[in-house]
């Protein structure tokens, strides 16, 4: 008989992941949900910044698994760091977390700047290359370009699909709407 293991990832997407909820809220997640899954590994992601949350997800049986996604981008080493008790938390970059999709595309800058070089190439550092967003002089640089580009994306992308796509258009609206956003926060207008 072939045996195969279920697995589930359950993505939170709060700056509190959910074991911090209410006591109430977290009591019915652990006899409401959690035995739904109990031949199931579980994979949480999202929200998890500090050893903490991390120890006491795992300790309460709330996880198997744990995702750190963004807080890697900007340290590749942060799970070996947390694993050796190096690391109390994750860095806070300088982005408003409020706005996702700035830290998503920041994340992916910082990908893209990791797959430059080997680690042997870049003299044994992890970190060579990669964006330090806790600066927050780099973030408003990096927020301008991010604003600059997608204004030209938007021009090629609405020429190609002004006609001929729905969706399309909709994508250039929702880069409309980011380019709107960024001017309010460049004319301190934040929402």
């Amino acid at each position: 008989m072939f045996h195969r293991n279920k697995r589930v990832q359950w993505s939170s997407n709060q700056k509190e992941p959910p074991w911090k909820m209410p006591k109430k809220c977290a009591e019915r997640m652990k006899e409401e949900i959690c035995p739904v899954f109990k031949n199931t590994i579980v994979y949480l992601t999202g929200g998890f910044r500090t050893v903490g949350a991390v120890v006491d997800a795992v300790q309460r049986n709330t996880t198997q698994v744990i995702g750190l996604g963004r807080p890697i981008t900007a340290e590749p080493d942060l799970p070996k760091k947390i694993l050796n008790g190096v690391f109390p938390s994750a860095v806070k970059n300088e982005f408003n977390q409020n706005e996702m999709e700035k830290t998503i595309m920041a994340s992916c800058s910082q990908i893209e700047q990791m797959g430059r070089k080997s680690v042997k190439t870049a003299g044994g550092s992890l970190m060579d290359q990669i964006s330090d967003f806790t600066d927050g002089g780099l973030v408003a640089k990096y927020d301008k370009a991010v604003v600059e580009f997608m204004i030209e994306l938007k021009k090629d992308l609405f020429s190609c699909f002004k006609f001929t796509s729905f969706r399309g258009i909709f994508f250039c609206d929702g880069l409309a709407l980011y380019e709107m956003a960024a001017s309010r926060t460049e004319h301190g207008k934040t929402s």
